[in-house]
């Protein structure tokens, strides 16, 4: 269960930082996909 979650952690760290790099380049754009 451990392992598991923290991938679920690991992964979610790196789509926040994709979402990050996404919203600085099209903020309005990958605020309509990801809000």
């Amino acid at each position: 269960m451990s392992t598991a979650l923290a991938e679920i952690t690991e992964n979610r760290s790196i789509i926040d930082i994709i979402i990050k790099i996404i919203e600085n380049k099209t903020p309005i754009i990958a605020k309509n996909i990801f809000y």
